[in-house]
């Protein structure tokens, strides 16, 4: 009756049993041969044969027969693609930045003739040292450190392996083992040479050791997409997602919002007002560039680490446009497409359901030097939330589970409850509404005239594309919502949703944030009593909820 379950069982997944006859010396048929029907790996029925196997008085050693069978397996073969890229490892730098100084040259005009000039003067000279090239090529796993020393090994053992197996005599077994200890030994140094070199190199950058990390214990950052035979069709499916969802929300918050609650938490500014940004000078451009992180986007006419070695010939063009973007209030329509790639939220998350990916953009630096401005100004008139830890010099992540965790457990440790509320918006970034935002930067944040007017221009006129793999969708504009990914969006959000701190401040409620996740919470002693917090919680909780309906969120 088993068997029969245990036959039924294969057969219900596709797999079948090949081995026909007993195998144990009671004629019971204990070692089987599980393979499934389709594409076999099974290539001839089975034999079963007695292994002749005894011990050193001659008893015979074992109770079961040996299977034999013969195997269908081939090496899988490698995966091509067709890419376009440049050997940017080939250029010599002296000879680039050489060339970039005889062919840049001062233009005049709007920003966006400024910019168009250079980066095609740029790309003729990239031409010229790295011309675009396309080929196909195998994918092969990336190893950084596969020394050339452990490549000479592995040709050694193998050649040791080939001479023992065609000899079979013991001293070349030996010799092939004594190989085989010594390529591991060097594997294991060179493993650990590496990333202690990391480790030393990265200091106290806790967000790279995390990344590191990360990769030792095997969750290693590879882009996980939806299965799908056609790049550009997947990449249009995901702009259509990415668009309706927002549409949908927006649809669904108009229906139920009340303007005349917009601004109820908002305060009146009454510092000095931010109505111009003070020009950049060589020193801070060259000094935001050289600490930017060494990755670049698919739109960027250089190379983030080429403009970093050019940074003295190109300093004084790039710093000039930064300056006539900020004196006319105008952001470079270039400057305003994101290349977006889909991240999906967690590694275990269904790979297939669109709603498991964020869209992130990679953006210019222009917006690093208005950010420093802007922080500057919220500085200056401690406009800055206090207890909001994102997108700030010394507030992390580690600030906000540190102050809440401290709370608590101080809480706890007097004998005292606290309760805790987490709150979280639906996507959050891409619905912020613009003409709402325009309005608290000027009414509540003191920033006016050509200052805010750049951050309008920064807004307006927005497009985006997927991109997957080295394929594009559609580009398609965007009229709501800050990018994520980019350096001044989360700053902007953050401005945006200051008066939800200003309502649980007038509730007497303990709150922090983090971004878009804010959490509230307060102590109850034992002698508290706890109807007098729940009515104030659902009435602070209730005005939080009036307030991000009228403002759209």
């Amino acid at each position: 009756m088993n068997a029969k379950e245990f036959l039924s069982t294969l057969e219900t997944h596709g797999l079948s049993q090949y081995v026909q006859g007993p195998t144990h010396v009671r004629g019971h048929t204990l070692d089987v041969l599980i393979s499934r029907e389709s594409g076999s790996l099974v290539s001839c029925t089975p034999s079963i044969e007695d292994p002749h196997l005894f011990d050193s008085k001659g008893n015979p050693s074992g109770d079961h027969f040996a299977v034999h069978c013969q195997l269908n397996l081939t090496k899988p073969q490698r995966l091509r693609k067709t890419v376009s890229f440049r050997r940017y490892n080939k250029i010599a730098m002296t000879d680039l930045e050489q060339d970039l100084r005889t062919t840049l040259h001062p233009v005049s005009g709007s920003v966006d003739e400024q910019l168009n000039i250079f980066e095609s003067d740029i790309r003729d000279v990239l031409d010229k040292h790295a011309p675009l090239v396309t080929k196909e090529v195998v994918l092969r796993p990336n190893s950084p450190l596969y020394t050339d020393e452990l490549r000479a090994l592995k040709r050694e053992r193998r050649k040791a392996e080939r001479q023992w197996r065609r000899t079979k005599l013991t001293i070349h077994h030996e010799m092939f083992l004594d190989i085989c200890e010594q390529s591991n030994k060097v594997l294991l140094e060179s493993k650990t040479c590496y990333f202690r070199e990391k480790i030393e190199a990265f200091g106290n950058d806790s967000k790279r050791l995390f990344a590191l990390t990360k990769n030792l214990m095997g969750n290693s950052e590879e882009c996980i997409l939806p299965k799908s035979e056609n790049s550009a069709k997947l990449a249009n499916q995901f702009c259509e997602f990415f668009l309706g969802k927002i549409a949908t929300i927006r649809d669904v918050l108009a229906e139920n919002c009340d303007l005349t609650n917009t601004f109820c938490a908002d305060t009146q500014f009454n510092g000095d007002n931010l109505s111009v940004y003070t020009p950049a000078s060589e020193d801070e451009i060259k000094k935001i560039i050289l600490s930017a992180p060494t990755k670049s986007c698919e739109l960027d006419p250089l190379r983030t680490r080429c403009v970093k070695e050019c940074i003295d010939t190109l300093l004084p063009y790039i710093t000039s446009i930064v300056n006539k973007s900020l004196t006319d209030a105008t952001v470079p329509l270039s400057l305003k497409h994101a290349m977006v790639r889909p991240l999906i939220k967690k590694p275990d998350l269904d790979r297939d359901v669109f709603k498991n990916y964020r869209p992130v953009s990679n953006l210019s630096f222009l917006e690093k030097v208005v950010a420093v401005r802007l922080d500057q100004h919220l500085e200056n008139n401690t406009l800055h939330d206090s207890r909001q830890s994102a997108y700030r010099v010394g507030h992390s992540t580690e600030t906000a589970l540190l102050k809440v965790h401290s709370d608590i457990a101080a809480a706890l440790d007097k004998n005292c409850h606290a309760v805790l509320v987490m709150l979280d918006l639906s996507a959050a970034f891409d619905v912020i509404d613009h003409p709402i935002l325009l309005h608290r930067l000027e009414h509540t944040l003191g920033i006016t005239d050509t200052a805010l007017s750049w951050i309008k221009s920064y807004l307006s006129n927005r497009s985006m594309c997927i991109a997957i793999e080295d394929v594009t969708s559609d580009r398609k504009s965007v009229t709501i919502g800050v990018p994520q990914g980019s350096v001044l969006g989360p700053k902007l959000y953050c401005m945006f949703t200051k008066p939800v701190g200003e309502i649980c401040k007038r509730h007497n409620m303990c709150y922090h944030c983090y971004a878009d996740d804010t959490q509230v919470y307060f102590v109850i002693k034992p002698v508290d009593n706890w109807t007098n917090f729940q009515d104030r919680l659902e009435n602070c909780l209730s005005d939080i909820s009036r307030w991000m309906a009228s403002n759209m969120l």
